[in-house]
């Protein structure tokens, strides 16, 4: 069986920052960077551990025949949770996505490879309390 590649921790980190910093500067005219990091870094962290919550699924249940691509991934968690149909899960936004997968993404612990690429960052900015409970636990199966 083919391998299913790993996504780039760090380019994936990178590429959520520069999204976030361009939400967010195009709503505030805020330009104090730390006050600005205070409100990117969150809101980049909250889409880099969905993505990495997608990664993990497609790692585990993801086969050549239906790798789980990107988004996949979670509509076929959320499908399986709470039994809702395909095509209802299709049509939710990224944002309601997260929020029904909110009890797996709040206990889901990060590989140390994914949590090297952003707590750096993280924790020059003041914001471990986002990363802390997301630590990868000594077990790393534990996902």
């Amino acid at each position: 069986m083919p391998v299913i590649e790993v996504m780039n921790y760090r380019l994936a980190w990178s590429e959520l920052i520069k999204g976030a910093r361009e939400e967010v500067e195009a709503s505030t005219n805020e330009t104090d960077a730390y006050e600005i990091a205070q409100w990117v870094l969150p809101l980049a962290f909250k889409r880099y551990l969905f993505a990495c919550y997608m990664d993990s699924i497609r790692q585990q249940y993801g086969t050549p025949w239906e790798p789980l691509a990107s988004r996949a991934a979670a509509e076929m968690m959320v499908t399986h949770l709470h039994k809702w149909k395909p095509e209802e899960v299709r049509d939710l936004s990224d944002q309601d996505l997260m929020l029904s997968l909110h009890k797996e993404l709040a206990k889901f612990k990060l590989t140390p490879e994914a949590m090297d690429a952003c707590k750096g960052v993280m924790r020059n900015n003041e914001l471990s309390e986002y990363i802390d409970h997301h630590q990868p636990s000594s077990d790393s199966s534990a996902n």
